[in-house]
């Protein structure tokens, strides 16, 4: 029997509800809410040994509260950042894990 990973669910094309990410022993890794595509309140995301590797608050409309932090496994922070649209603003990368293509 498969287990499940990921749950979303989608209201006219756009994620509506409660987004999770689950281990392979079922345990919750992260989750957020969505109203009609639009980020509401806290998105996180555990690493394996349930340190922090991703947050995101976001208010009632969707704004981003905070920057969105990034960690290392170990709960070392690599990145912090907002997003303008879909590029990432303000970007502070203490580690960078990211390749840019020539």
């Amino acid at each position: 029997m498969e287990k499940e990973s990921y749950k979303v669910q989608y209201r006219n094309g756009k994620k509506h509800g409660k987004e999770q990410l689950f281990s392979e022993n079922g345990k919750v890794l992260g989750e957020g809410e969505f109203k009609e595509g639009v980020p509401l309140g806290k998105h996180w995301r555990n690493a394996r040994k349930w340190t922090a590797s991703l947050y995101r608050p976001f208010d009632q409309q969707g704004k981003l509260l905070e920057p969105i932090l990034e960690f290392t496994d170990q709960g070392q922070k690599i990145a912090e950042y907002f997003l303008v649209g879909e590029k990432r603003k303000g970007v502070s990368h203490l580690v960078s894990r990211w390749k840019t293509e020539k």
